[in-house]
């Protein structure tokens, strides 16, 4: 079996973290933990959790708060494995990731793996309630596969189809690809875009899945709602793919409010069908993950998502990032 370094950037709920990595539980097999503390001094109870479940442990600790994408590039410097794990804090190990894993990091032509998540049990109605919505064409837009299972095999991927929560990629693969430094999300999309130019071998496999825990409050959806359009824009501004067209949706979700103004009965008529369709979709997504009672809270986040990402995507639009 090849050798694995596996990544985890922390800034968050030491709770999460330790389930985290209670979750772990790597089989009989070398492989090395590298675990980046950054903005928040590093607990007791979180080094002795780390250091007990591997004999190569390295804990990086870095006071000040860092983007996302320049933590990862610290602790990948620092990684010696043949495959490298970026593994979210948020996220646990599904109960059989490792049979599903283990044999597909042996095929040659796998170069990036990744697979999808799932709501984590014992969160919050709000919680549980995005986790649905997500899971939805009509929210997450082609993206909703890294949320809801497409198919049960192995397929070539995306970064529109892997979950940015738990990322395999080959060391040697890598060379001087790095994630951008100066994105306070969606450094992951950016990444993968760079290795699928480079014609890596990309997979997506739907059953490997972890359990991830999301916002607990309307502000923190908001905000990282917010950041996944601005930064989508971005991206697409500098680094254009094929697919990218089907970003612009929420921006034009957002323009046909301008409607309510030059023609309120169009505006009127168009409210509707949305209403029916969305009320119809979220009470089925709801059902299918037994929770019916939350179909409303579905129904308003499939709005207000779709809505907030396509205000952050016009906002870099207008106000254009210059870094």
């Amino acid at each position: 079996m090849p050798s694995l370094s596996i990544i985890i950037i922390s800034q968050g709920s030491d709770e999460r973290l330790l389930k985290c990595l209670d979750a772990l539980q790597v089989p009989e097999m070398q492989w090395q933990l590298i675990l980046h503390i950054h903005g928040k001094p590093l607990t007791a109870a979180v080094r002795a959790k780390a250091e007990s479940l591997t004999s190569s442990v390295l804990i990086l600790e870095n006071p000040e708060h860092l983007n996302s994408g320049k933590a990862k590039n610290i602790a990948l410097n620092e990684a010696e494995g043949e495959w490298v794990c970026f593994l979210n804090e948020d996220a646990t190990l599904a109960r059989g990731y490792w049979d599903i894993l283990r044999p597909l990091l042996s095929e040659s032509k796998i170069e990036v793996l990744g697979g999808i998540d799932v709501m984590a049990s014992g969160m919050s109605a709000l919680s549980r309630a995005q986790g649905i919505a997500l899971s939805s064409p009509f929210c997450a837009g082609t993206t909703f596969v890294r949320h809801q299972a497409s198919g049960s095999k192995l397929q070539e991927g995306n970064e529109e189809k892997i979950s940015q929560t738990h990322i395999w990629v080959r060391r040697s693969v890598i060379g001087n690809t790095r994630f951008p430094e100066n994105y306070k999300r969606g450094d992951e999309v950016l990444f993968l875009q760079e290795l699928k130019k480079k014609g890596v071998g990309m997979y997506y496999q739907p059953r490997l899945k972890v359990y991830l825990f999301r916002a607990q409050r309307f502000s923190e959806i908001f905000r990282s709602t917010f950041y996944a359009g601005y930064y989508r824009s971005k991206i697409m501004r500098e680094k254009l793919t094929p697919s990218a067209g089907v970003f612009w949706l929420p921006a034009v979700f957002v323009l046909l409010h301008a409607m309510i103004l030059l023609d309120l009965h169009t505006f009127i008529s168009l409210a509707r069908l949305y209403l029916a369709i969305v009320t119809f979709v979220s009470l089925a997504l709801a059902s299918r993950a037994k929770s019916t009672w939350l179909f409303p809270i579905v129904a308003i986040l499939h709005y207000f998502i779709v809505l907030i990402f396509g205000v952050g995507f016009l906002t870099e639009r207008l106000f254009k990032d210059k870094n």
